[in-house]
């Protein structure tokens, strides 16, 4: 048996698809409405007995496998990775090199870190009045903070010592803690760059945690803004977009996306019904970023601040970069925020969003 025969036996199909489209039985198939089109009859069907799926809309069809790679715009084996990792399976020897293991194990150790740091971080922010009310004043209701997995990281030695007996629990040790750069040896203690900070958990397209953003919130701390996690083999700000994992659904839907400057932006759009948001990590948008938005969206439209850095995305340098994505993309438009236009409306950040293509604003850098 190969590995695609394989992974194919060790998952149920319904199970894949059934994360992506609500399924309802009908006979021997299950219906649903497509994930790859828009429509409002359901013409979407699985057949369990086949391990198969297929749309009378679109004509899309395949096994589980195709629908993952269809779904997450991802290569057949990329589209086995994700089932590997999704579904915890364990492969046999003979169907991966001791390389390969090691890498893939490595990978699930650093995803998983993340993630219980994230939940930690996240059950320290209930516990802290004044980081939750910074949020809430800042028009953050509970459903927001909790579909972004928003949390704190409180300072001081205790709180130092209370992660690593939380993560000791997950059989995650301070060394590994070090290495991730979740926490740094000092001259005499361990502190972490993360500390008094609220934590913004980043994760990949596939909803793996992978990173963390910091932003302080105190009125008397003088530090940097925002604070990333370093870069590394699982981490790269060039190549990753805060909240596409949850976004990328309504993208595809509705073949456009909008493209801020930060995690609060992205955030704020979402919770005003801009579902379709992502943002970039502190960092200017990358040839890669434009590579992933079109993947999934034919529109882009950026959404950034009507400063010098804003400006720049417009510019001739900008220009040339966007040219990529729109070899791809019908087309692509800027729109700095806090411009209005008739035809349009603005959100609480002043972001134009409607008629955006119509306004003068926009540069269009059709092909």
């Amino acid at each position: 048996m190969n590995l695609f025969g394989y992974i194919k036996g060790k998952i149920a199909i319904l199970d894949v698809i059934g994360t992506y489209t609500t399924l309802k039985k009908a006979g021997l198939y299950w219906k649903g409405t497509c994930p790859f089109h828009h429509e409002k009859t359901a013409s979407f069907t699985v057949s369990p007995h086949r391990e198969i799926f297929y749309c009378f809309g679109c004509h899309a069809g395949g096994d589980a496998i195709t629908f993952i790679a269809k779904a997450e715009n991802c290569s057949p084996m990329e589209a086995i990775k994700l089932l590997v990792d999704r579904y915890g399976l364990t492969l046999p020897d003979n169907l991966v090199t001791d390389t390969d293991s090691s890498s893939l194990q490595d990978k699930k150790r650093y995803y998983e870190l993340c993630q219980q740091v994230a939940h930690w971080c996240a059950s320290n922010l209930a516990k802290s009045p004044v980081a939750l009310s910074y949020l809430l004043e800042r028009g953050m209701d509970k459903t927001t903070i909790e579909k972004f997995n928003i949390g704190y990281f409180p300072g001081g030695l205790l709180s130092i010592k209370n992660l690593i007996a939380s993560m000791q629990k997950q059989n995650i040790l301070a060394t590994d803690l070090i290495e991730a750069h979740i926490i740094t040896p000092g001259k005499s203690v361990l502190y972490s760059p993360f500390e008094e900070r609220i934590l913004f958990p980043i994760k990949d397209h596939l909803g793996r945690f992978c990173g963390f953003g910091g932003r302080i919130f105190k009125p008397q701390d003088d530090r940097a803004k925002y604070y990333n996690s370093r870069e590394n083999d699982y981490f790269n700000k060039g190549s990753l977009l805060f909240g596409l994992d949850v976004a990328k659904a309504s993208i595809q839907q509705e073949g456009s996306v909008f493209l801020v400057e930060g995690y609060t932006d992205c955030i704020a759009m979402a919770k005003h019904g801009f579902i379709n948001t992502v943002a970039t990590l502190g960092t200017a948008c990358t040839i890669e970023h434009l590579k992933i938005l079109s993947r999934y969206a034919h529109t882009l439209l950026i959404v950034y601040d009507a400063d010098r850095a804003g400006q720049e995305v417009g510019s001739e340098g900008g220009r040339a970069e966007t040219s990529l994505c729109c070899r791809t993309t019908p087309w692509a438009g800027m729109v700095h925020r806090g411009t209005r236009h008739r035809s349009g409306r603005q959100n609480s950040r002043g972001a134009q969003c409607r008629d955006i293509g119509r306004s003068p604003n926009v540069p269009s850098c059709r092909p």
